[in-house]
């Protein structure tokens, strides 16, 4: 099919191709980098096993709490509980945000002398990130049976109550930080392909002649894309409510202010990465080096307390961590803004520093 000189010619375009590659180093760079990242945060950092995940005891028997208390920590699964709370407080903890999982101890009873007419031990569970507990919750609830099994013949159960996703939907889970993966991406997207684009097309030089200042550009040329995020978010709750039910249990109103923050923070971050950029593929590749950390770290995929401790510092950091939080506490927990405040204020921290390095990236093209 090809002559012996056909192939020579590919092979010398071939080489060429290779050494522009070689020659840009950023790129180059990338292309390394970004399989190196996938293999650390998949080796160190994924863990579908969560770790440090806080309990709430409540009730009278401070007895049967030390054992259970004993028996969650043989499980490796918890944070160990700092108090037993006041009979019915358990489900009040996991409603407020304090706790994943609360147990409410038997009223009656000890640990040694349960009998057939004694109350269950009650579990709440916050069902909102099932993947987060289910395993953790498992593991109490088998610990405790095994524990009971091993001193009396009398079985006694445990009466379990999943709550805001009671049948533990995984699109219930999986939907509110979609929303944020989808807007995130995009953005990214198109704020990394905004300015290089315009210089490779030689209308950026034009833009430079005008009075327009560096805020006004920046703003005029991303409020569009903004507007954009609102839209997308939008087709994917109505089609996430229609399609899988996903309920939508507090303030929409507070979410749609809450998407343009996060979707400009990520416009923003777009932006600098085309302002330092000299292609666009060294612009998308940027855009990809850091939402790829984001859809691993940020809780959406896997369970954040899975994760070791550097890897929950690293996640803190990233605007779709929050944005994943605020969106599964108003669309399933009914949260309002007083309990969501620090996620927020992270969100809007994030903007304003991408909007600082943006600038600074537009001056330095400008000078």
């Amino acid at each position: 099919m090809f002559s012996t000189a056909s192939v020579k010619r590919i092979l010398a375009i071939a080489r060429i191709e290779m050494l522009q590659l070689m020659r840009e180093r950023t790129t180059f760079s990338l292309i390394v980098i970004i399989p190196a990242l996938q293999l650390i945060l998949f080796g160190y950092a994924i863990n579908l096993d969560p770790k440090e995940v806080t309990l709430a005891i409540a009730g009278t028997k401070p007895g049967l709490y030390d054992r259970v208390t004993e028996i969650a920590e043989k499980t490796t699964y918890f944070k160990t509980p700092t108090e037993l709370l006041p009979q019915g407080q358990a489900a009040e903890q996991v409603r407020t945000g304090k706790a994943l999982i609360g147990i409410e101890l038997p009223e009656e009873g000890d640990f040694d002398d349960f009998d057939k007419e004694s109350k269950p031990l009650t579990l709440y569970i916050d069902a909102s990130d099932s993947i987060a507990v289910a395993a953790a919750a498992a593991a109490l609830e088998n610990g405790y049976m095994r524990q009971l099994a091993s001193m009396q013949e009398t079985p006694i159960t445990t009466e379990v109550h999943w709550l805001f996703n009671p049948e533990r939907r995984t699109a219930w889970t999986i939907v509110p930080g979609l929303i944020g993966a989808v807007v995130m991406i995009s953005m990214l997207m198109l704020g990394a392909l905004s300015l290089v684009s315009e210089r490779e097309r030689g209308t950026w030089e034009t833009l430079l002649t005008t009075p327009v200042r560096n805020i006004e550009a920046l703003l005029g040329k991303l409020t569009p894309c903004a507007i954009l995020s609102l839209v997308q978010a939008g087709i994917v709750m109505v089609a996430a409510s229609l399609l899988f039910g996903v309920p939508m249990t507090g303030s929409l109103g507070l979410l749609f202010v809450v998407i343009p923050l996060f979707a400009t923070a990520h416009l923003m971050l777009g932006f600098a990465f085309s302002a330092f950029a000299k292609t666009q593929l060294q612009a998308v590749q940027g855009a990809v080096a850091f939402y790829l950390p984001s859809m691993l770290l940020s809780g959406f995929m896997f369970p954040y307390q899975g994760m070791p401790t550097w890897a929950q510092i690293f996640a803190e950091v990233i605007p779709l961590t929050h944005f994943v939080r605020i969106a599964r506490g108003l669309l399933l927990r009914g949260q309002s803004l007083a309990e969501m405040w620090p996620d927020l204020l992270a969100i809007v921290l994030f903007l304003l520093i991408a909007m600082t390095l943006a600038l600074g990236a537009y001056r330095k093209n400008l000078d």
